[in-house]
């Protein structure tokens, strides 16, 4: 054998390292190394009763108990809010004398009728029509006949009914003195409510 040939064999023989690839470590994120690592160290957690703690009782027992919300019902009219006034009468000569109205009224000896009259009370809607019927720019200058008009167109739009035996629409034909004296009734019990 020659030289190189001998040379050849002994490289044969000769272990060669093995190459192996670069492996590369696996990385996790830390959130979840440190979730994990939470999770392995966290104590057993166990709920506690108000009885366990008296601070987180003190605190429950000075908040303000809810209140009920108030819907202000009491400022709204609607149509169940109602007065009803009674005319009491008798004739003399075709002409009626009126009970608290008439100084003269003397009940005795006399055929007296009465009837019942129902209103509602008026709201911002009916006051604001009685006074789209006669408009007064200035009240100054307003005459008696404007008020009167105005009373007129009150008792129409507030009047639901009455114990007569007959429409409503008969208002129109009543007595004078009895309408004034519906006027004067209506006017003692709700004032000017719905004319200013």
């Amino acid at each position: 054998m020659s030289e190189d040939q001998k040379q050849k064999e002994k490289d044969k023989n000769k272990v060669q390292p093995e190459v192996q690839p670069e492996v590369q470590p696996e990385v996790q994120p830390e959130a979840v190394n440190d979730a994990e690592k939470v999770k392995e160290e966290a104590p057993e957690v166990k709920e506690a009763s108000n009885e366990d703690t008296p601070e987180v009782a003190k605190e429950e027992s000075t908040e303000e108990p809810k209140k009920e919300v108030d819907n202000n019902d009491g400022i709204f009219i609607t149509e169940s809010d109602r007065f009803t006034i009674s005319i009491s009468y008798y004739l003399e000569k075709r002409n009626p004398v009126i009970k608290d109205f008439d100084e003269d009224y003397n009940p005795e000896g006399k055929e007296v009728h009465s009837f019942d009259m129902h209103f509602k009370h008026p709201s911002q809607r009916d006051a604001e029509f009685i006074i789209s019927a006669r408009p007064i720019k200035n009240i100054e200058e307003a005459q008696i006949m404007d008020f009167i008009e105005l009373e007129n167109v009150r008792i129409v739009r507030l009047m639901r009914g009455w114990s007569l035996n007959r429409p409503l629409a008969d208002l129109a034909s009543i007595h004078p003195e009895i309408v004034k004296a519906i006027r004067f009734k209506v006017s003692e019990e709700i004032g000017g409510t719905g004319l200013f």
